[in-house]
């Protein structure tokens, strides 16, 4: 196996923000949303599929652990520091959601989107699973109908009444 981010973060302890005997919960370096966490296995996997039942459960219960902690985190005070440490290619994500943040004037999520990348044809960027938590603010995107069906291309559910 070749080196994984995910792995050699974990062995350092760096950008955690949550544990539990099987998963940590990490800032994404990239987000796509303020606040964007992810759960991340403690055992190299690269599958859902090589999860156990238990792991599986497990990692359900913990997401909401997560959510909660994500609730409750100043997020200006977050990006402020993240950026201090982040690496170059990570700055412009984390300035265009230091800028959403601004406008979100300290309201918490009303919802999320949690996703997975199942390997690398669902876009699977990190060969070590991880389970996305993208919180979601009213008026975030123009029309959020249909969720994660947006990202292919010539779905219209979104445009359906």
């Amino acid at each position: 196996m070749s080196e994984c981010i995910f792995c050699t973060e974990e062995q350092s302890g760096d950008n955690e923000i949550a544990r539990n005997e099987l998963f940590r919960a990490r800032w994404d370096l990239f987000p796509v949303t303020p606040g964007h966490a992810e759960v991340v296995p403690l055992r190299h996997v690269q599958y859902f599929e090589e999860l156990t039942p238990e792991e599986m459960a497990v990692m359900m219960n913990f997401a909401r652990e997560v959510i909660d902690i994500v609730k409750s985190q100043d997020l200006r005070e977050l990006y402020g520091q993240m950026k201090q440490s982040a690496p170059d290619e990570a700055k412009a994500f984390l300035d265009r959601v230091s800028h959403q943040v601004e406008s979100l004037e300290g309201a918490p999520p009303q919802a999320y989107n949690l996703g997975l990348n199942d390997g690398p044809v669902a876009g699977q960027s990190v060969p070590h699973l991880h389970l996305h938590i993208m919180p979601r603010w009213k008026g975030d995107v123009e029309n959020s109908r249909g969720g994660v069906r947006n990202i292919f291309r010539d779905d219209s559910y979104k445009d359906m009444p």
